[in-house]
């Protein structure tokens, strides 16, 4: 069983990298705004950095945004009249017209201007401000936890049937881009949720390879493999070796009112392995087959008040084993864990208050299991500072 999933992940990357993409080399849906400054003739030249969408969305009036914030934190959004758009050089010209001259409602000099390209991750940047580099340029902001790179997010917690506890869930990824072929790189899970001390009850890493396909101007598909990697649950009493691979079909963001939006993905793949070690047969369980779909859902407002963004994310995957693996849980207060081939659910649901695009409070809601051991989270609710950061030069 483990040697046919790595054959089939294998698969993935061969398809990945000799399948031809109808996209641009650059365009990567994860994008960066790293300069705005006035021109003349009343527009406003806004700099991408590695990625760049198609000559369609960037050229798009709907696709941008720019808000004006006065002094007493009053906000004001407007579309430019037209966009010019200079592929070559990754840049584009927002035709505003009278509204940037002195006196009107873009005054540079008595209010912050932003400027939002509103698909993808939607990216942002201050008119005026510095070129962003290094780090600012390789990381923006990501929509929520399904949708960064790094992630983390540490809590004080209320569970149903016991006292405050403490948690922390964390991710770390980085993919180098090999141009055509797509990218390469690995990533790391660290979940934790304990009553005293601190340890992991789901920890996963593992090799990773992407490929981006932009079917459309502003819409997609994300294949992915995670090619070889392992499951651990805590204390290492659980040890799954595996392959997993999947495809996301991205869909543009909808704009509601000046300043919000929502946009969705889909996920369907699988998981296939073998369990090396667990504690009801420290010899091992035996291979494991999973089909496993999923449905991601993001919210943003941005520039309200009080915040820099508001956040709102939710999160579903169904995991459907083919053959037993643990599933854990409290049955009058006792941990009972047996071997099932159930469906396994988890949603998360996240409101993050953010006080800069990437980091502010949140508000969390859990429910269902995670692998390796599907310890059964029923009706968590979790307050804490969340990080969340999404890798832009893939």
């Amino acid at each position: 069983m483990l040697r046919n999933a790595i054959i089939v992940g294998v698969c993935f990357i061969v398809i990945g990298v000799w399948l031809p993409a109808r996209m641009s080399a650059q365009d990567k849906l994860v994008y960066v705004l790293t300069r705005a400054e006035l021109t003349a003739g009343q527009g406003i030249e806004v700099l991408f950095g590695k990625s760049f969408p198609s000559d369609e969305a960037a050229g798009s009036t709907q696709n941008w945004q720019v808000i004006a914030i006065d002094v007493s934190g009053n906000t004001r959004s407007f579309s430019p009249q037209s966009v010019e758009v200079d592929a070559l050089n990754k840049e584009v010209i927002l035709r505003m017209g009278a509204i940037l001259t002195p006196g009107g409602p873009l005054d540079v000099t008595t209010n912050r201007i932003i400027i939002n390209y509103t698909q993808a991750n939607l990216p942002t940047v201050r008119l005026g401000e510095l070129e962003k580099k290094g780090a600012r340029k390789a990381f923006v902001a990501a929509k929520g936890k399904k949708d960064a790179d790094i992630y983390f997010n540490g809590s004080a917690t209320g569970q149903k049937g016991s006292g405050p506890i403490y948690s922390i869930e964390a991710r770390a990824g980085y993919l180098q881009s090999l141009n055509k072929a797509g990218s390469i790189g690995g990533q790391a899970t660290f979940m934790s949720d304990a009553a005293s001390d601190v340890d992991p009850d789901s920890i996963t890493a593992s090799g990773t390879y992407q490929k981006i396909f932009v079917l459309h101007s502003t819409w997609g598909i994300i294949l992915n493999s995670d090619f070889l990697g392992g499951e651990f649950d805590k204390k290492n009493k659980t040890l799954n070796l595996m392959t997993e691979a999947d495809g996301t079909l991205v869909l543009p963001s909808k704009r509601f009112g000046e300043r919000n939006f929502a946009t969705m993905d889909f996920m369907a793949g699988f998981e296939g392995g073998h369990n090396y070690k667990h504690e009801l047969n420290p010899k091992g369980l035996g291979n494991i087959w999973r089909p496993k779909f999923g449905v991601n859902a993001y919210f943003v407002a941005l520039a309200p008040k009080f915040f820099n963004r508001v956040n709102l994310s939710a999160n579903y995957i169904l995991r459907l084993p083919q053959t037993a693996e643990p599933f854990t849980q409290k049955v009058n207060g006792e941990k009972v864990t047996s071997l099932t081939t159930r469906p396994r659910h988890h949603v998360d649901l996240d409101l993050g208050l953010m006080f800069a695009p990437s980091y502010g409070l949140s508000i969390g809601y859990r429910y269902g299991s995670l692998p390796p051991d599907f310890k059964f989270v029923d009706h968590k609710i979790t307050v804490g500072f969340t990080l969340q950061l999404k890798q832009a030069n893939k």
